[in-house]
Order: C-alpha cells, then sequence, then structure tokens
C-alpha cells in the first residue's frame, strides 16, 4: 500500500510512460492432444504470404480490457524432427536438391543488446540446413559482452543506437555486412529482435521469402501516418513496422541512400526526405525533390524510415492508390478508403500485438489473437511496463490492451497455443521470454515435418 502523495508521484510517472505501448504474454502449458491429423490440418491452414499485421505506433495509448488469470503445470508435447524441402522436392534436414550456389540465401539480421534469447530453438531452427542457404548476423548494443554464438553468427561492429531515435543506423550496419555476401537477386533480409522466433520450419520460411523479389512491409493503417505540406498539396509519411523483409534491391538503397539522409538531418530543420514520385525517373524517389520533414515526429525513427528511404514520401493528390512502388509486396499502396483506413498493408511476417487485434476477429492477426486469448490461462497474455493496481506500482499485468513501449511477451504457451501460432500466416513472432516455448513443443510443433 503506498501513500497519497507516493500515489500521485507514481500516477506522474505513469503518465509520462503512457505514450507506448506493451503486451506479454504469459502461460503455463496445458494438456492438450495433438495428433497427426490437426498437424496436417496446421499445414493446411497455414498461408506462407505476407499477411496485415496491427502493429501500434509507440507513441498511441491503448484502453485496458480486464484478463483472467490462472496457473496449470505443464503439458509435454511428443518430439519430431523438422525438415528441409525446397520449393519444389522434400527431403531430411539440410537436403539439397539443386546446386545450393545458385539457390537464393536468407539473411537473418538479429537486433540485440547482447545475445539473442531462445538460442537453442534458434539452433533447432538450423539445423542441417546447408548454410549455402542462409548467414546471420548480430548487431549488439553492448558490443562488449555481445554474444552471437546462440544463432552461429557473425558480429558486425556495434554503432550508436537511441531507443525511437535511431535504432535505423543499427540496421543498415546489419545490411552493409550481409550484402556482401549476397550473390542471387532473390535473397531476402530479415530484420528480427532478441526475442523472435521462427513459426515455421526453414524450408516454409525460405520457399515463402524467396519465391519472388519483393519486400515485405507492414504498414499501419492510414490514420497514424503524418499528412505534410508540399506547396499546394501534401506528402504522406508512411509508417510501417520495423520488423522488414527486404529484397537485395531494397538491401542495397538502404545502404547506399540512408547516411546521407541521416547526414542531412539537424535539430533545428529536421530531415530532408525525397518524394515519390520523383519526376523525370518515376523509378524512385528524387532527391532533389527532397522536402524537409519536422524533427518531433509522432513515430519512431525505424517505424518510418525504411520505407521512406527506399520509396520517399508519397505525393498525396488526392489519388485512392499508388500502384507503381517497385517490388512492395502487396502491391498496391492504398492511400484512401477502407483499405487504407481500417487494415494493415503490405506484407506482415513478424507477429506481435498489443491486444488490440481483438477488435478485428476476421483479420490474420485478430483470429490468432482470439485462440491466444480463448486458450487462456493455458496461453496467457500480459503486459510489462510500469501499471498501477491496488494502490501498488507492478512491472507487469494481465490485462489487455497493453499502454507501454513494447508489444506482448509470450511468457509461455500450451501445446494449443503453439499449434495456433504454427498454423498462422505468420513466419515469426515476437516477444518470447526465455522459455515460454519448451524446446520439446519447438521440435514437435513448430518444426514437425507433418505439418511442413
Amino acid at each position: 500500500m503506498v501513500c497519497g502523495s507516493m500515489a500521485l508521484g507514481v500516477l506522474a510517472v505513469l503518465a509520462a510512460v503512457s505514450t507506448s505501448q506493451v503486451q506479454r504474454v504469459q502461460a503455463l502449458r496445458h494438456p492438450v492432444q495433438i495428433d497427426a491429423d490437426q498437424l496436417r490440418q496446421a499445414n493446411d491452414n497455414a498461408e506462407l504470404r505476407g499477411s496485415a499485421h496491427p502493429r501500434r505506433s509507440r507513441s498511441s495509448l491503448r484502453a485496458l480490457v480486464q484478463a483472467r488469470s490462472a496457473v496449470q503445470q505443464p503439458d509435454v508435447a511428443r518430439r519430431a524432427t523438422g525438415s528441409f524441402v525446397n520449393s519444389s522436392n522434400q527431403g531430411h534436414p539440410g537436403e539439397i536438391h539443386a546446386s545450393a550456389a545458385h539457390q537464393p540465401r536468407l539473411f537473418f539480421l538479429f537486433l540485440t543488446r547482447s545475445s539473442v534469447g531462445n538460442g537453442d530453438l534458434w539452433q533447432a531452427f538450423f539445423d542441417g540446413i546447408d548454410k549455402r542457404l542462409y548467414s546471420s548476423f548480430v548487431h549488439c548494443q553492448d558490443e562488449v559482452h555481445c554474444d552471437a554464438n546462440s544463432v552461429s553468427a557473425s558480429k558486425v561492429s556495434s554503432v550508436p543506437t537511441v531507443y525511437c531515435d535511431d535504432l535505423v543506423s543499427a540496421m543498415v550496419q546489419l545490411l552493409r555486412a550481409a550484402t556482401k555476401d549476397s550473390s542471387s537477386p532473390n535473397d531476402k533480409f530479415i530484420f528480427l529482435s532478441d526475442t523472435t522466433l521462427p513459426l515455421k520450419p526453414f524450408a516454409g520460411v525460405y520457399s515463402a521469402l524467396t519465391s519472388n523479389r519483393n519486400s515485405d512491409f507492414c504498414v499501419s493503417p492510414r490514420s497514424e501516418w503524418l499528412s505534410l505540406a508540399l506547396g499546394h498539396k501534401r506528402a504522406l509519411l508512411v509508417t510501417h513496422s520495423q520488423w522488414v523483409v527486404l529484397s537485395k534491391d531494397h538491401a542495397a538503397a538502404m545502404v547506399d541512400r540512408w547516411p546521407r539522409i541521416k547526414a542531412g538531418h539537424s535539430k533545428k530543420w529536421g530531415w530532408a526526405i525525397p518524394v515519390w514520385p520523383g519526376g523525370r525517373r518515376p523509378s524512385r524517389p528524387a532527391a532533389n525533390d527532397s522536402i524537409r520533414m519536422p524533427t518531433d515526429v509522432p513515430s519512431c525513427t525505424d517505424e518510418w524510415a525504411v520505407f521512406a528511404t527506399i520509396y520517399g514520401l508519397i505525393a498525396d493528390d488526392g489519388q485512392q492508390r499508388v500502384a507503381n512502388l517497385p517490388n512492395f509486396g502487396s502491391g498496391s499502396l492504398w492511400l484512401a478508403g477502407a483499405k487504407a483506413s481500417n487494415t494493415f498493408q503490405g506484407g506482415c511476417r513478424t507477429f506481435a500485438s498489443w491486444g488490440n487485434d481483438q477488435s478485428a476477429p476476421g483479420s490474420a492477426e485478430g483470429k490468432l489473437l482470439q485462440e491466444l486469448v480463448q486458450d487462456w490461462p493455458h496461453s496467457k497474455l500480459i503486459c510489462t511496463g510500469l501499471f498501477f493496481q491496488n494502490n501498488h506500482l507492478v512491472k507487469e499485468s494481465n490485462s489487455l490492451p497493453c499502454n507501454d513501449t513494447h508489444p506482448a511477451e509470450f511468457a509461455a504457451l500450451s501445446d494449443q497455443g503453439v499449434l495456433a501460432l504454427r498454423r498462422s500466416p505468420f513466419l515469426f513472432a515476437r516477444k518470447f521470454q526465455r522459455l515460454a516455448m519448451s524446446p520439446q513443443q519447438f521440435r514437435s510443433i513448430i518444426m514437425s515435418s507433418m505439418a511442413s
């Protein structure tokens, strides 16, 4: 119990941090029978394509709704091994049916403070896969204590990072190292946090991402974009999830252009961002057509800078959509109408949620969240941050949606919860606490050859 003056102080603290969002998942596993038919159904239902996925701006506050809490003992799922298959054949882990030297490569790019969590599960994901088909790189905020061994990754030299202000430079540092090893036009560059886990075997991720040369941006609803004056017209700053998947061309564009955009930034004059389309060169934004964008944009830099560096600001002439964005995963970018205001656009490969997705039960993300919530308390969603409950300041809450800067953390999952993740269209999810998913669950459900 806190006194009245302390309570006022705590409320002031909460007000200061309420401009962001968090959700965390804590669940103790519920005994569930998982049979071959369920696993095959998981495979039939899994659509390995980009899915519009809610990514709430860290600057907005979400209301809380109370969730239930309970505890039950964990269950152990049966063990099975994952397998690598290419786009047309099936085989044992790591089996190659064509020359790997000429196949596309996946680049797994981890952003972390000092290490990647759940490294044993990542090792199981990569186990037996020909290393010519993938590479892993890690950027650590703390370079001195950086541990890349858990994912057998190459460490890149750390660059200064500031949460929300500049994580993009670290992303570009990873791209700078990875693009040097890139040889196929279908190579893909996947940004991952230290709490991310794959939801499909390597074969599924590989075939889904290397089948085209597009980039996957999880673009936020139109209401979260910023509209800027452009002469007598307007230009739109498109916001999106940080966890993008880039094509080889777009990865190279980030390495080339971001240093110039960053160098042109000043606290007084803001950001100089090019505008799409670019006059005589409509296939890319024109640097000479840049306009100044204020520094105090109500969105973290990593939530707009990748799209803006590659495509620029979007000139708003009152059009419904932009249909000529090269290698934009979902084709058209909608600027107006229901497709722009009510849904997330592009391709969302990584699931993360603050708990708001229950309001969109027909969407892929809403359906997945609903399944997890219905599995409470065996799959439990909780929030972390600073919360004032019953006159106490607590660091986690069972209430959804969350109101801190970070999305949900999976603290534990039942077998049914893991199966829901496995059969969703998402390739990855975050944020997983250590041992939230057991190694046996990961191998028998996520990596199962019956479900791939």
